[in-house]
């Protein structure tokens, strides 16, 4: 009953995490529009299989990073920079000609794997949900539960993620229009994300 709960929480906790449009599922969309479900899917298990090796070490990391607050701030200013560089990177994307639009090419599974690392603030959510389940007595540091909070992890954001490669791929949409538009969302996301990480530092440093 006690993997139970901690699976369950944990499940729920990267599905709520991962639901709302963000850079990792708005590229689940993209790739099975673009070049069918099968390689949304890859995109979207390769992006969980990081997940599952970030929550391990966040899990044994959890009492480090909230005994040590400097340590966030400086994956906070990491995870700014990346932000930004990541805005530039999908609105110039956005702004090509239509014509000059077609399917990627690019390996699915690296790219997903690629974009989950660049997704540096899933360490200090994991490394906050452990502490938070181990403050409550339900998760501890033994092997056994730490492995049953990554795999629920992995498990919560692959749940998520197929829902956006299988739910996208079953609807017919203009490919090249749609890829416009979901690199401006994505741009206009990570632009977001910079200034909630910015408010999230000034309110740190004060």
């Amino acid at each position: 009953m006690h993997y139970i709960t901690l699976f369950a929480l944990t499940f729920l906790a990267a599905a709520v995490a991962t639901l709302p449009p963000g850079l990792l599922n708005m590229n689940a969309a993209k790739i099975s529009v673009e070049r069918g479900k099968k390689f949304g899917i890859y995109f979207s298990l390769a992006c969980s299989l990081v997940i599952f090796i970030e929550a391990l070490g966040a899990a044994a990391f959890s009492k480090y990073l909230f005994e040590h607050p400097e340590t966030i701030n400086h994956i906070l200013v990491g995870a700014l920079l990346i932000f930004i560089v990541l805005f530039f990177y999908f609105w110039k994307k956005s702004n090509r000609d239509l014509t000059e639009l077609a399917p990627s090419s690019s390996n699915s599974f690296l790219k997903g794997i690629s974009l989950a690392l660049l997704n540096v603030l899933t360490l200090p959510f994991y490394a906050g949900l452990h502490a938070a389940l181990r403050s409550s007595k339900i998760a501890r540091l033994a092997t056994s539960e730490t492995l049953v909070f990554a795999t629920a992890a992995l498990s919560g954001t692959f749940a998520i993620l197929y829902g956006y490669a299988y739910g996208f791929a079953k609807i017919s949409f203009d490919e090249q229009r749609f890829e416009k538009r979901s690199n401006r969302i994505i741009a206009g996301l990570m632009l977001l994300l910079v200034v909630f990480t910015f408010i999230r530092l000034w309110l740190n440093y004060e």
